[in-house]
C-alpha cells in the first residue's frame, strides 16, 4: 500500500478532515477576533466613561472654587477694602482685620486651595493669608498684568516651582475685580495644588491618565514625575480632531488606545492613555480556551472523517483491484503521482483509444473490400447501418491521389508510404466526416469515397473539385510535394465503387498528357469515340534510328523527346499510348538484331520491360527511361559491335598478306634451287 498522500484512500481522508475542521477553525479564529475586539470596544467606552467622569470631577471643583471667589469679588468688604492705601491701613484696623479674617477663612480652601492672593492695582498693595504687602514684592506680578489683556472673566495659570517647571506647583485661578470689567482696579488669585488635582485623578491599571492645560502643559498627571512636563511635542497629540473621540496610536512601545475630551470651560484636555498589549493579554485567555476548544473538536472529527473515508473508499478500492488484476487485463504498475482513480482513468482511456483504433482499423478494412468489390451485400448492408451518416447519400464517387515525383525533393524511395499516409492525414482534415468515409492507402494511391445527400451533380463536382484543390495546396504547403488528383464518375449504388475506384485510378495515367499538379476527371480526359486517326510519326522514328546507329547522342535525345511529346499530345487510350511506347521500343531493340546479346547486354526481358513502361506516369519518367534503359545502352552496344567488327577485318587483311608473303617466298626458293 503506498504511502497516504499518494493514494485515494488517503486524499478522500484528508479532503473530509480538511471540511469538517475548516468551519471549526474559521469558527474559532472569528470567535478570537471577535473577544478580542469586544474587549478593546469595552476598553475603549470603559475609559471614554472615565475620561468624562474625570473632568466632571476636576470642573466641579473648579466651579466650587471659581463660585466662592466671585461671591468674595462681590462681598462689600472687597468693594470697601479696595479703595484702602497700604500706607493707611493702620488707620481702619477694623477693616483690615475683617478683610484679612475673610480671606483666610474662604470656603474654598476645603477644595484644595491652598493660598489666597487680592491685588489691588490701583493702591499699589496685594494681600494673603501671611498679611499685606507691597505689590512689587509679588513675582508673579508680570504674568498676572498679562491676563489683563485677555479680556476674559477668569483665567487658570499654570504655577511653576523654583526650576522653572510649569504646574509642578499647581494652578491659579486669576478672576478681575470688579467682575466682567475690561480696565479691572484689581485681581483676585486663588492658588490650587498639584497634589490635590493629582487626587482627582482617576488611575487607570492599563494606562495612563493626563490633564494638560492650553499651552499643551501637564498639570496632572497619574504618573507624578510628569506633572510640568511639555506634550506639545508628543506626535499622538496631533492626531487629535475635535472636542473629544478615540484614537489608536503606535509608537515604540507599542499600540495604545488614546481617549480625550477638551473642555469648554477652561481648555484643558483630559486624556486617557491605554496599552493595547496589556489589554490583549486578556483577550488571549479566551483565544487559548478556544484553541482547546478547537482541537478537541478537531480529534473527535478526525476520528469520524477516518471511519467515513475507509466506508467510502471500499467499493473504490474493490475497482482498483479489478482493473489492476492481472488475470483481467494487462498490468500496468501506476506512476509515482497516480492514485487509484487516476490509474483506473488511464486504463479506461487506454482502452477507449484501443476500442477507436479498432474501429478505425475495421472502417479501413471495410473501405477496402469495398473499393476491392469483395464485400457481400449484407456485409455492406449491415456496416452502412453502422456508419449513419452515409445512408442518406445520393451519389457517391472516388478520389483517388498519387504523389507525381520524388525527384528534386528532400524525400526517397523509402518515404514513399510514409508520405501517402501524411496525405491521407491531410484528407481527413479538408474533407468534411459527414461527406466521406475513411481515406485509406491502396496500391501507391490514397483513396477516399466521397458522397453527396443533396443529388445535385454539378453541386457535387464542384464540391469534390474544392476538395481535391485542398488537399493539393495542403500537400504542397505542409510537405513541399506535388501530387496529382483522379476522380471517377458519379454513381448512385454503392455496389458501384469497385468501378468508380478503376476509373479514379485510370484518370491518373493521363498525366503523360496533362503533367504534374493535376486534377483528372475521368469524363473530361477519356477520349471520345470520334477522335481522329492517330498516324504513327514514323519519319520521326526513322530519323531517330538513324541518330542512334550514328552513334550521335544529343541529336538521338532531341529526336526521342520530340517523338514521345508528339505520341502524347494526341487525345488517345491508355492501350494507344502503350502500344505506341511499345512499337517503339521494340523498333529500337531491332536495330541489336541478336536477340541473345540484347538480353545480356541491356539486362531485361520483354515482360519486365513492359511492366516498368506501364507504369510510368509522366511525360519526363517516359523520356528517362527510354533514354537510360533502350538508346545509351544500345549506342553503347552498337558503339561496342561495330569496333569489334573493324578489328576482325583487319585481323584478316593482315592474315591475307601474311598468307601471300609466305608463297611468294617459297616458289622464289623453289625456283634458285
Amino acid at each position: 500500500m503506498r504511502t497516504l498522500s499518494k493514494n485515494y484512500s488517503g486524499k478522500l481522508f484528508i479532503f473530509c478532515l480538511l471540511l469538517s475542521i475548516t468551519p471549526v477553525v474559521i469558527l474559532g479564529y472569528y470567535s478570537y477576533s471577535k473577544s478580542s475586539a469586544a474587549v478593546q470596544e469595552v476598553a475603549k467606552m470603559s475609559n471614554l466613561r472615565m475620561v468624562e467622569q474625570m473632568q466632571a470631577g476636576v470642573e466641579q471643583v473648579l466651579r466650587v472654587v471659581d463660585y466662592s471667589a466671585i461671591q468674595f469679588i462681590q462681598s462689600t468688604l472687597l468693594e470697601r477694602s479696595m479703595s484702602i492705601k497700604r500706607e493707611k491701613a493702620h488707620t481702619d484696623p477694623a477693616l483690615y482685620s475683617d478683610l484679612m479674617q475673610s480671606i483666610n477663612s474662604l470656603p474654598a480652601y476645603a477644595l484644595g486651595i491652598d493660598n489666597v492672593y487680592l491685588v489691588n492695582l490701583a493702591q499699589g498693595w496685594f494681600a494673603h493669608s501671611s498679611g499685606m504687602r507691597d505689590l512689587q514684592e509679588l513675582s508673579l506680578l508680570k504674568e498676572w498684568q498679562e491676563f489683563i489683556t485677555l479680556n476674559k472673566p477668569f483665567y487658570w495659570q499654570a504655577v511653576s516651582d523654583g526650576e522653572g517647571l510649569p504646574a509642578s506647583a499647581g494652578v491659579y485661578l486669576v478672576k478681575p475685580i470688579p467682575i466682567n470689567t475690561n480696565e479691572p482696579e484689581g485681581l483676585f488669585i486663588l492658588k490650587f495644588s498639584a497634589v490635590e488635582l493629582y487626587s482627582l485623578l482617576r488611575v487607570d491599571p492599563y494606562g495612563e491618565t493626563i490633564i494638560l492645560d492650553g499651552q499643551q502643559h501637564v498639570i496632572a498627571h497619574s504618573d507624578k514625575k510628569q506633572i510640568g512636563s511639555d506634550y506639545s511635542t508628543q506626535p499622538f497629540l496631533r492626531q487629535f480632531s475635535g472636542d473629544s473621540g478615540y484614537k489608536v496610536v503606535r509608537s515604540e512601545e507599542g499600540p495604545f488606545g488614546v481617549t480625550y475630551r477638551q473642555s469648554a470651560y477652561n481648555g484643558w484636555i483630559y486624556i486617557s492613555k491605554v496599552s493595547l498589549t496589556d489589554l490583549n493579554r486578556e483577550a488571549r485567555s479566551i483565544g487559548w480556551v478556544t484553541v482547546g476548544l478547537c482541537a478537541g473538536i478537531a480529534v473527535v472529527i478526525a476520528l469520524f472523517a477516518l471511519i467515513g473515508s475507509k466506508r467510502l473508499y471500499s467499493p473504490i478500492r474493490r475497482l482498483y483491484e479489478l482493473v489492476s488484476h492481472p488475470a483481467h487485463m494487462e498490468h500496468t504498475a501506476p506512476g509515482k503521482q497516480q492514485d487509484e482513480f487516476s490509474y483506473i482513468g488511464d486504463v479506461f482511456t487506454q482502452l477507449r483509444q484501443k476500442q477507436l483504433k479498432l474501429n478505425q482499423q475495421l472502417d479501413n478494412y471495410m473501405v477496402m473490400k469495398l473499393l476491392q468489390g469483395t464485400v457481400r451485400s449484407q456485409e455492406l448492408q449491415e456496416k452502412l447501418k453502422n456508419w449513419q451518416d452515409p445512408l442518406g447519400w445520393q451519389l457517391q464517387a472516388v478520389m483517388a491521389i498519387q504523389i507525381d515525383t520524388i525527384e528534386n525533393t528532400q524525400y526517397t524511395d523509402q518515404d514513399r508510404d510514409l508520405l501517402l499516409f501524411a496525405i491521407s492525414n491531410i484528407a481527413s482534415e479538408k474533407l468534411p466526416r459527414h461527406m466521406r468515409l475513411s481515406p485509406i492507402i491502396l496500391n501507391e494511391s490514397q483513396v477516399t469515397i466521397v458522397g453527396s445527400e443533396h443529388g445535385l451533380t454539378d453541386i457535387f463536382q464542384s464540391e469534390i473539385h474544392e476538395w481535391a484543390a485542398s488537399v493539393q495546396t495542403a500537400a504542397e504547403h505542409y510537405l513541399k510535394l506535388s501530387v496529382s488528383v483522379g476522380i471517377s464518375r458519379l454513381y448512385c449504388e454503392w455496389e458501384q465503387i469497385p468501378q468508380a475506384y478503376a476509373e479514379a485510378v485510370d484518370a491518373l495515367k493521363y498525366r503523360l498528357r496533362l503533367g504534374q499538379r493535376a486534377i483528372l476527371y475521368l469524363d473530361d480526359i477519356a477520349p471520345r469515340g470520334n477522335q481522329d486517326i492517330f498516324l504513327y510519326p514514323v519519319r520521326l522514328e526513322a530519323e531517330l534510328l538513324d541518330a542512334i546507329k550514328l552513334n550521335n547522342s544529343e541529336q538521338a535525345h532531341r529526336l526521342l523527346e520530340q517523338l514521345v511529346t508528339h505520341i502524347v499530345s494526341r487525345e488517345m487510350s491508355l492501350t494507344e499510348y502503350h502500344m505506341h511506347f511499345m512499337r517503339l521500343m521494340m523498333d529500337i531493340l531491332g536495330l541489336i538484331q541478336d536477340p541473345d546479346e540484347t538480353s545480356s547486354m541491356i539486362n531485361m526481358d520483354d515482360s519486365n520491360s513492359l511492366e516498368q513502361l506501364r507504369e510510368l506516369k509522366l511525360v519526363q519518367e517516359i523520356i528517362q527511361w527510354f533514354r537510360d534503359k533502350l538508346i545509351d545502352p544500345v549506342m553503347a552496344f552498337l558503339e561496342q559491335r561495330r569496333s569489334e567488327q573493324y578489328s576482325s577485318i583487319s585481323d584478316e587483311v593482315l592474315k591475307m598478306i601474311h598468307e601471300n608473303l609466305v608463297q611468294r617466298s617459297v616458289w622464289s626458293y623453289a625456283q634458285g634451287v
